[in-house]
């Protein structure tokens, strides 16, 4: 969030002046001469993104999510796959897009989209036009609520006063994490259904019902199982015949959920390749 204003979604690097420039001196000789030797570095790299041998599946982790895709990162790598990971705080998930658009991607395992509900409700990590590039290009894609279930503001004593009703989470010292209403996710859910509706290639959502997030479970402080249901109600209502609908009796963190979301997209990812063969 703080960097994506100056880096965007590319690996820019930034170098501290130390000294401000106001004319040469030592200092400013120094970290000039350091930006320099680090350009000329850079030139003498290869360019251009090394394409693997295996398919490659893009997905998105939330610190609150991390269990989940560790777990599906380690049943992907066993079987064959090269997996990249982007964090969705308003930079990764953009990147992640802009990356399919450019053919780097074979299918894609968006569990944590947190970037659609920061964009509906404007925290401090959404991005516009998410879920839309794999279902454009036809990529198999599985999708999940993960972190879809709180926004994410910053401290206790900066949030704004029409958030302050929330059920609230201190994840660092900097940011809060604020529980999404149900009547929210009920715009979620329809946002993630109507995108994937458009998807021309295969698409499926999995729900876990027994919460979203780390802290989205039960005895934990955002778990709030109503809103949860009302999720995955909107979901199941609101998702073409085109799109695969799946629940899991767990928790987003729980083994069994991230093992049936990489079975449900290598199921996809078959499908994908039969019909490029028929």
């Amino acid at each position: 969030h703080y960097f994506g204003t100056f880096m965007g979604t590319k690996d820019l690097t930034m170098m501290h002046s130390v000294a401000d420039i106001l004319g040469l001196n030592p200092i400013v000789r120094k970290a000039l001469a350091n930006g320099a030797a680090a350009i000329c570095g850079m030139a003498e790299v290869e360019q251009g993104i090394e394409r693997s041998d295996r398919p490659i599946i893009l997905g998105t982790m939330f610190g609150t999510t991390t269990p989940c895709l560790m777990r599906a990162k380690a049943i992907l790598d066993q079987h064959g796959y090269e997996v990249v990971m982007f964090h969705p705080n308003g930079t990764g998930g953009p990147a992640m897009e802009q990356l399919l658009e450019q053919g780097i991607g074979d299918a894609v395992l968006d569990l944590s989209a947190h970037e659609i509900s920061g964009h509906l409700f404007n925290d401090m990590m959404g991005a516009p036009n998410r879920l839309e590039t794999a279902g454009r290009l036809g990529l198999p894609q599985v999708v999940g609520p993960g972190g879809n279930d709180f926004l994410v503001l910053g401290p206790p004593d900066e949030i704004p006063a029409e958030h302050r009703h929330r059920l609230a989470y201190r994840h660092t010292p900097e940011m809060t994490l604020c529980r999404v209403t149900a009547e929210e996710m009920v715009q979620v859910a329809s946002v993630i259904a109507e995108r994937l509706n458009r998807a021309t290639g295969p698409a499926a959502v999995v729900v876990p019902l027994r919460g979203f997030s780390f802290p989205s479970r039960e005895g934990h402080p955002l778990y709030d199982p109503e809103s949860d249901r009302a999720f995955a109600r909107t979901i199941k209502e609101r998702l073409s015949d085109r799109a695969k609908y799946v629940e899991v009796d767990c928790h987003i963190n729980d083994p069994p959920y991230a093992e049936t979301a990489v079975a449900l997209l290598e199921e996809l990812i078959g499908k994908k390749n039969r019909m490029r063969r028929g």
